[in-house]
């Protein structure tokens, strides 16, 4: 039998496959173009996903902290952005162009919007590097000046120590009668 005939004769019956390799033909046409779509819908979504979790990364590392604890927040944040998200990113990224490339393939007509932005995407790393070098310095500003405050209420408390020990031996001097 061979499978380009649309009829084969046999002793007892004819098969005719015209109509059903007509329809096969038709779903596995509707089936790549529902893909295409599904993997184009994808790779917006991942794009969408990196240029949101960038611009969260360099809001957060362009903050300035206002205290100590915001302080060493902000240096695990920027230690976890370089060694877990940004590579994770850039792996993500170099997935959607591989899907393009794929979509490539089979013809598929992009949304200028979708490419513009998966190109812009590229840029992220480097702003970033230059956010966490910024951050940095303005970090040990900041870290330096937290670090004469604390030393400044370190004084102020051993004074004030100084001055209640004082007042509690005029204290406990009321207990002694016989000075009285």
């Amino acid at each position: 039998m061979n499978l380009s005939n649309n009829d084969v004769d046999y002793q007892m019956f004819r098969v005719r496959a015209e109509k059903l390799k007509g329809y096969l033909k038709e779903k596995a046409a509707s089936i790549k173009d529902y893909l295409i779509k599904a993997v184009d819908a994808w790779c917006t979504e991942r794009i969408i996903y990196i240029h949101n979790t960038y611009s969260h990364m360099d809001e957060e590392i362009n903050k300035m902290p206002s205290n100590e604890k915001e302080l060493v927040e902000l240096r695990a944040f920027i230690m976890e952005s370089k060694d877990v998200v940004q590579p994770s990113l850039a792996a993500l990224h170099k997935d959607v162009e591989q899907h393009y490339a794929m979509l490539d393939e089979y013809f598929f007509e992009y949304k200028f919007e979708d490419i513009e932005a998966c190109m812009q995407q590229k840029t992220w790393p480097t702003q970033i590097e230059m956010s966490i070098g910024l951050s940095k310095e303005q970090i040990e500003g900041q870290e330096e000046l937290m670090k004469n405050k604390l030393e400044q209420e370190q004084n102020q408390f051993q004074k004030d120590m100084l001055e209640y020990e004082k007042i509690y031996q005029h204290i406990i001097g009321f207990n002694n009668f016989n000075q009285v």
